[in-house]
């Protein structure tokens, strides 16, 4: 390649920066908006970028053009529609619709520049050109100044549009506060609220999750909702307590204790913050009627916050006594009343109560022991947990199953004979018994 002389050299980096900063401000700051205001076309030639060799580029034409659709919103552009090859149907959203840089599906871009439109992905702020669209009937033929364009023009464009940001973030939040106080208790003569729920209320049983929300009459006959009813009524407007069940604003958590269920129903009061005689209360039957995983198994050997040694033995599944007599709760249902205790310390760990048919599981495995590592052997797993069952002569049906296998030995890095050993599974005890509770 012949160098340029020196009488040429001065003019030629003006007339390259000069195309540079003659680019940079024709194209930095304008939005995609003020850069397709003129734009009338209606079908577009495509060209399908190739590489059949490393780092050799072809844009390549393809046969049929693509029709394109902009849909306005005033001088806004509100969505840009491709259909590729003529048949698929692509909608694409702008970044920002006051400013914006680039319009978007899920896994495209598409951005104008210079009178075309290209056809991208974009990672990292790294563009990768797919196809160039174009009223023209051919293209540059170099790549890498394509690149430059979309990759200078995409990150000042979205820099620019900082203050549009702020200003719509602002407009929002002024137009949210007013529909929260145009749905709000607030100011309003309200003639009552009611909670509304929403799960199954048939089938409720331990730590079982049941949606609710609230709906508020007027004086005017005007019903508010909240959120998950179909309306816009803040939560905030209400002062909510829970009996039975953990709070949550939308769901609530039934008990995992039936002692803590007061006459087995969960208990939900509310009150307008706003006006402090509007209140109302709401029971929810609980039924015990689900199923129940109860875990107390070991620990994985060798585990210290977020670390593992080599070599250390599984932790065993807890021993444990259950003792089941059958009951009928104050809604009528039959039920069985199920006290676990840890078997060494005599400590009560969990009352419940459920159907006999409702499955219940005890989780009692020993834990996995740690891995193994050069002289260090693997560590044997730890040994299931041990479970007596005591049946009242009440019981006719107790529907459970228990799983207190012994863990896994840990596995040696390199040696299969220094593998640690499975633990020992739990043994199970049924026997009948007379069972009496406090509770």
């Amino acid at each position: 390649m012949r160098h340029l002389s020196k009488k040429f050299k001065i003019p030629f980096l003006f007339l390259c920066l000069y195309s540079f900063l003659l680019f940079n401000v024709a194209f930095a700051q304008k939005s995609q908006n003020e850069l397709l205001k003129d734009f009338t076309g209606t079908s577009l030639n495509v060209f399908k970028l190739t590489e059949p060799k490393y780092h050799k580029y072809i844009f390549q034409k393809v046969s049929k053009p693509w029709p394109i659709t902009i849909e306005k919103n005033g001088n806004k552009i509100s969505k840009l529609i491709i259909n590729r090859a003529g048949i698929i149907e692509e909608a694409y959203n702008p970044d920002l619709a006051a400013y914006p840089a680039y319009f978007k599906d899920k896994k495209h871009r598409v951005v104008f520049i210079d009178d075309n439109f290209y056809y991208i992905k974009w990672s990292g702020g790294k563009a990768t050109i797919k196809y160039i669209l174009t009223e023209n009937e051919s293209v540059d033929k170099d790549h890498a100044k394509h690149i430059s364009k979309i990759e200078y023009y995409i990150p000042k464009t979205v820099a620019a549009q900082s203050e549009d940001r702020a200003e719509i973030a602002a407009n929002q939040s002024k137009i949210d506060a007013a529909e929260a106080l145009a749905n709000s208790l607030k100011g309003k003569s309200v003639k009552n609220i009611a909670v509304k729920w929403i799960s199954d209320k048939n089938e409720t049983g331990h730590l079982v999750k049941i949606n609710y929300g609230i709906q508020a009459t007027l004086s005017n006959g005007k019903i508010l909702k909240t959120k998950n009813l179909g309306g816009k009524m803040p939560w905030d407007d209400f002062k909510i307590t829970v009996k039975g069940a953990e709070f949550g604003e939308e769901i609530i958590t039934i008990s995992e204790n039936a002692n803590t269920i007061p006459n087995d129903n969960v208990v939900m009061s509310v009150q307008s913050k706003h006006q402090s005689n509007i209140k109302t209360s709401s029971k929810l039957p609980v039924h015990y009627n689900t199923g129940l995983h109860v875990n107390y198994f070991g620990e994985r050997g060798g585990v210290v916050h977020l670390t593992v040694s080599a070599g250390y033995r599984g932790g065993s599944g807890k021993d444990v006594i259950v003792s089941v007599k059958a009951n009928t709760t104050s809604n009528g249902d039959r039920v069985n009343q199920i006290e676990i205790k840890d078997a060494s310390l005599g400590q009560v760990l969990r009352r419940l109560k459920m159907s006999p048919n409702a499955p219940l599981t005890l989780n009692l495995m020993g834990g996995s022991g740690s891995y193994g590592r050069d002289n260090t052997r693997g560590g044997n797993g730890g040994d299931g947990g041990d479970v007596t069952i005591l049946k009242d002569s009440s019981v006719r049906t107790f529907n459970y199953t228990i799983n207190n296998q012994g863990g896994n030995g840990g596995k040696h890095e390199d040696y299969r004979s220094y593998d640690g050993k499975r633990g020992s599974k739990g043994s199970i005890s049924v026997r009948t018994s007379s069972v009496s509770f406090g509770w």
